[in-house]
């Protein structure tokens, strides 16, 4: 059901992408986090609806706002977890010490948030033409920084590329989130929080051969 509604919301009729918007959000209401697999696809289609305007697109706007708007309150602090599988899997240094060690059993819970589908479709709208989707991106990313930051920092040497040719955006409003996304992961915690749980992993390993 959730891939017919991100297949429909993005259709070039619209009513099919209102309805299609309409049934989204009312899912998001009805279901809550139990949505939360499925983020990464509405949000594709929400972000670029963010950015509609005149009044005869006004309402799928409408829509999508109230949409991206209750699936970003489906993340929770609690999705911060850092697991031992997690790490093992998307920390590049714990991958790079750990080597050979790495084994099919480090494969991370299904029931654990991973951010990485999220954060790819953030993105890949961050070069949108639009000024509404680039500033709904960079939102998404402060509300992502100060819910889930351990997951966020992992993502840093991705992430810090694309905000470093953000500061040169014709907009000032993206220009002003863009220098605030930077200076909130900057000054972070998160990294000494991440070093902790590798230093942990790594004597775990070391014990356990």
């Amino acid at each position: 059901m959730a891939n017919i509604l991100v297949n429909h919301s993005q259709s070039g009729d619209e009513l099919t992408q209102k309805t299609a918007l309409q049934w989204i959000y009312r899912f998001l209401q009805l279901a809550g986090r139990q949505m939360l697999p499925f983020c990464a696809g509405f949000l594709s289609s929400i972000l670029p609806c963010v950015a509609n305007a005149g009044d005869r697109l006004q309402e799928i706007r409408d829509v999508a706002i109230a949409a991206n708007q209750a699936l970003m309150r489906l993340v929770h602090r609690d999705d911060d977890e850092i697991t031992p599988e997690y790490l093992k899997k998307y920390d590049p240094l714990t991958k790079r010490i750990l080597g050979s060690q790495l084994n099919s059993d480090d494969a991370s819970s299904s029931s654990e948030f991973h951010l990485q589908p999220i954060f790819y479709v953030l993105i890949s709208n961050m070069l949108d033409k639009s000024v509404e989707t680039r500033t709904a991106v960079l939102r998404w990313m402060l509300n992502l920084h100060n819910r889930v930051p351990m997951k966020m920092f992992l993502l840093a040497d991705q992430l810090f590329p694309v905000l470093l040719k953000s500061l040169s955006d014709s907009s000032d409003n993206v220009v002003q989130l863009d220098l605030e996304v930077l200076a909130e992961i900057s000054s972070s915690p998160a990294e000494a929080q991440i070093a902790r749980h590798r230093s942990a992993i790594l004597t775990s390993n070391t014990q356990h051969p």
